[in-house]
């Protein structure tokens, strides 16, 4: 199965806009989860003659529609719900292999490969995955899986665990709901009890939530199964292609690949991919102090190689830092992330990370609120105390009208030296840089052009 992972690229770049004082790091690497499922072909066949021997009943009882219509459009099947934080939450694994022959014999809608099989079993839907963070997508409930057609719920299966990681043979929570024309679709590996609390034979709506994205059942990890029957159990692919005539099922057709940047984020250290069923460590932060480091990360789904990745940090003086990446591999997702240290003693304040791809475009606010900063420790005229010469070589003086305990800091907030807000100070021995000189309720800033 190893040749069916499509890896999670991490790249690395170095942040240069203050070359001076930027630090040097590179390095790569991957993570390679890919949502995938799994049933046998009993299993599948007993779950398709109980959805067919519901209808059979609720089609005596009078419950369902005599009159069939046309094969229905479906809308995408998968929302998320209020609070959601990133830019998108899904990308898709695997479709429909139409390849009968198994094992090793794959080929989907596009007579490609985006699609697999094993001994017996042919993949028979379309795997919707959620990213980035599947664990913490469904831990919070952010992906709710929604009715792509209206119709009938007929089949529903509830309780069964939904933290699994492997592909074995057990039961998935899932609904199925027939609509007018007597096609089924069918909604695998859902959250446990999320589903609706609805009953066989109740109306499903156009978009309705029926339950939330999971991994239950023989269920590698969070993701939507999203399946298509017939009247007969026959498998459907709503996607066409040369390997799939016919039209399209989706209301808004669908492409073989839809490159998307999901989330642009900031964080205090790289984030955390444990081992499945545990959550990720996010490392999430949005408010950095001067001579933080940070890690400017956009994740994203089908990057192509030969791309382009514009990402860009707009400071809160409206100053643009731009730069580029290159995809040299091609992933079904991805992660590209900067790591990043600033000397922004006189930029604090509202910065934004932007990541632009293939016409998809994610912001994110973050905040650099320096403790040293003058902007935050104002000098009020009356009792300002001055520096000169600044920049200093070698000396400076400070004056004021009222002596008091001062410090000499870095731009980290290390304390280099004790000083009185009026005397004399010898600097020759500290290394050239931008420094502040902080009092109890004030401080400015110092350019120290000194030993290197």
């Amino acid at each position: 199965m190893k040749n069916l992972i499509r890896n999670i690229s991490i790249l690395l770049l170095i942040c240069s806009f203050w070359p001076s004082q930027s630090q040097t790091l590179s390095g790569s690497g991957e993570y390679g989860f890919q949502a995938m499922d799994y049933m046998s072909d009993s299993l599948s066949k007993a779950i398709d003659a109980q959805v067919r021997a519901n209808s059979k009943l609720l089609q005596a009882k009078g419950m369902l529609p005599h009159n069939k219509t046309s094969n229905p459009s479906f809308d995408w099947p998968a929302k998320v719900n209020a609070g959601f934080p990133y830019c998108s939450y899904w990308g898709i694994s695997f479709f429909v292999d139409h390849d009968t022959n198994n094992p090793n014999h794959v080929l989907d809608f596009n007579c490609g490969s985006r699609t697999y099989d094993m001994s017996g079993f042919n993949h028979d839907g379309t795997d919707i995955f959620l990213w980035p963070f599947p664990q913490y997508l469904q831990d919070q409930g952010y992906v709710e899986v929604i009715a792509a057609a209206p119709g009938i719920l007929v089949y529903k299966a509830d309780g069964y665990p939904d933290h699994s990681c492997i592909i074995s043979n057990q039961y998935d929570n899932e609904i199925v709901i027939l609509h007018s024309n007597g096609i089924y679709t069918y909604y695998g590996h859902l959250k446990k009890n999320s589903l609706t609390t609805k009953n066989i034979g109740d109306t499903i709506a156009l978009g309705e939530t029926v339950g939330k994205a999971g991994s239950s059942g023989a269920s590698s990890g969070p993701h939507l199964h999203f399946g298509v029957k017939d009247s007969l159990s026959h498998i459907i692919d709503p996607f066409t292609g040369p390997c799939n005539a016919g039209n399209s099922m989706w209301t808004i057709p669908r492409t073989y690949y839809t490159p998307n940047v999901n989330a642009a984020l900031t964080h205090s250290s790289m984030p955390v991919f444990n081992p499945c069923p545990g959550l990720e460590t996010l490392n999430l932060k949005d408010t950095f102090n001067v001579g933080d480091t940070f890690y400017c990360i956009a994740y994203l789904r089908d990057q192509t190689i030969g791309d382009t990745l514009f990402m860009s940090l707009t400071a809160p003086d409206n100053t643009v830092y731009d730069w580029t990446f290159i995809f040299t591999i091609s992933y079904n997702n991805s992660w590209v992330y900067e790591y990043c240290w600033y000397d922004v003693t006189d930029l604090p304040g509202n910065w934004k990370f932007t990541a632009r791809y293939k016409g998809s475009s994610c912001e994110h606010n973050f905040v650099f609120a320096s403790p040293l900063s003058t902007n935050q420790l104002k000098i009020a005229p009356d009792d300002a105390f001055t520096i000169s010469p600044n920049p200093a070589t070698g000396f400076f003086r400070i004056s004021s009208k009222h002596t008091e305990d001062a410090g000499l800091y870095d731009r980290v907030g290390n304390k280099i030296m004790s000083l009185k807000t009026n005397g004399n100070y010898d600097v020759s021995n500290i290394p050239g840089g931008i420094y502040i000189i902080r009092s109890s309720n004030h401080a400015a800033k110092i350019v120290i052009q000194g030993r290197n």
